[in-house]
């Protein structure tokens, strides 16, 4: 075992992974020396740092494998070494590794290499994730997954026997979302087919049972009491898949509705039975009727969430490209406060509280959009103040089917000023009176538009 620092103080990330690598592999009966512990450690802390990760980091691995078995540990540990759509390729310290067992096809997916078969490590996972030279994936059918397979397990063979390393390439499988449960089934049968010795049918059971429990802890979050911590998870995925999110002072209102398009429409397809899964006992009946539960009503709150919130972007852009084209969200709605500047300018600061509009007003979703998510991310406020005006002011029906009419506009079929004449009233204009204190270079033209949406008396 590795001799720790009797300091009383935190240790570092890369640190906290060489313990776990080490009580791990120790507990498997693996020796590795202290050198030998340092490569499989780098490639991992290396790959997990990557500059557009936000949650799939250290912090959701070392919070995975917290107390887990020195299997699920190692699974957890390598189960994201790989994710090509969010590091746009693969990590530069796996690529070698990669290279032999997985070709480019036209920048839509990779094809699985003959170079698989050379290796018996390599070739076992292959086996496990049914897989066979010349297959090709994409992100959405597994490609992260057998990638990641392929580095832990080339990277654990000095240490482990096949029993060890088939069990950790299951649990890697086993992280494979948003899959229907009769996938472990197929799973255990693919293990059992392996013939390896110490694997036999009571063994593959188990193997698939730790692999459940893993899986389903590394979508814990699905099943969170609070929904404010949830969204907290799913706003930081948001980043991962729309770069322009990294660069919070420049991304267009354009960019930021197409991030949460693409959330929406991936939320409001997903059944809460895909998100948690059950295998023979593990979890019990209980827990995984409540995991399915609280999962399906974070979901459906996740989306109603988006859905306000796309209205109000969708108004914010129209604004925008109505007086002169799509431009930085900075500077129509105002800075996001960091360190440099902890009160910058903002429209809110211009927008009066909206008197509730009627009793059509959800607690739960209101709190969100007035307080926030649970903690600040690094793109976005977060709470959502115009959006808490507009749902205030209109009641979630009326937002809703408010939502529905925008679809034209964000499609093209409509000018943005033809799409805003049909949302004119005093909340919208409202609010575009808001942003045109903040907005100098098109103050005079907002205004003229606020004035249009208001309708004259007498």
């Amino acid at each position: 075992m590795l001799p720790l620092p009797t300091v009383d103080a935190a240790l570092p990330t890369i640190h906290r992974l060489l313990v776990r690598f080490d009580e791990a592999l120790t507990r498997l009966g693996g020796r590795p020396s202290a050198l030998e512990l340092e490569r499989p450690t780098f490639l991992v802390h290396e790959a997990l740092s990557g500059q557009s990760r936000e949650f799939h980091s250290h912090a959701h691995v070392l919070t995975l494998t917290e107390g887990t078995s020195p299997i699920e540990t190692l699974a957890g540990i390598f189960h994201d070494v790989v994710y090509v759509q969010v590091d746009q390729g693969f990590p530069r310290m796996v690529s070698d590794i990669l290279r032999p067992l997985l070709a480019s096809v036209d920048g839509t997916g990779y094809r699985i290499g003959l170079g698989v078969l050379e290796d018996p490590a390599t070739a076992l996972v292959a086996r496990i994730f049914g897989r066979e030279p010349g297959d090709e994936l994409t992100p959405l059918t597994g490609l992260n997954e057998l990638a990641s397979a392929f580095v832990a397990v080339k990277c654990l063979s000095p240490f482990l026997p096949p029993r060890h390393l088939a069990e950790i390439a299951a649990g890697i499988e086993a992280t494979t979302p948003f899959r229907e449960t009769a996938a472990f089934d197929r799973l255990a049968g693919r293990l059992r087919e392996l013939g390896i010795p110490g694997l036999d049918a009571n063994a593959c059971e188990d193997a698939v049972r730790a692999a459940v429990r893993l899986a389903n802890r590394d979508v814990e979050n699905f099943a969170e009491a609070d929904p404010a911590r949830f969204l907290d998870n799913t706003w930081r995925l948001l980043p991962e898949t729309n770069p322009a999110l990294h660069m919070p002072n420049v991304y267009r209102n354009g960019e930021y509705r197409l991030a949460l398009q693409r959330m929406e429409a991936f939320l409001s397809t997903l059944a809460a039975e895909r998100v948690f899964h059950a295998f023979r006992g593990e979890p019990s009946p209980e827990v995984h009727a409540r995991r399915i539960a609280q999962a399906r009503r974070n979901i459906s709150l996740a989306v109603r969430y988006l859905r306000a919130k796309l209205y109000t972007i969708a108004l914010v852009e129209a604004f925008a490209c109505a007086t002169g084209g799509d431009a930085p969200i900075e500077l129509f709605l105002g800075g996001i406060p960091d360190e440099n500047n902890t009160n910058p300018v903002r429209a809110e600061l211009f927008l009066e509280r909206a008197p509730d509009s009627s009793a059509d007003l959800d607690p739960v979703l209101l709190r969100l959009l007035e307080q926030g998510r649970a903690s600040p991310s690094s793109f976005d406020l977060g709470a959502s103040p115009y959006t808490a005006f507009l749902y205030r002011s209109f009641g979630e029906r009326a937002l809703m089917e408010r939502l529905e009419s925008t679809r034209p506009w964000i499609r093209g079929r409509v000018p943005a000023r033809d799409w805003l004449a049909t949302q004119a009233c005093p909340p919208v204009a409202a609010l575009a009176r808001a942003i045109a204190r903040v907005t100098m270079t098109r103050r005079e033209a907002l205004e003229k538009l606020a004035d249009g949406m208001i309708p004259q008396v007498g």
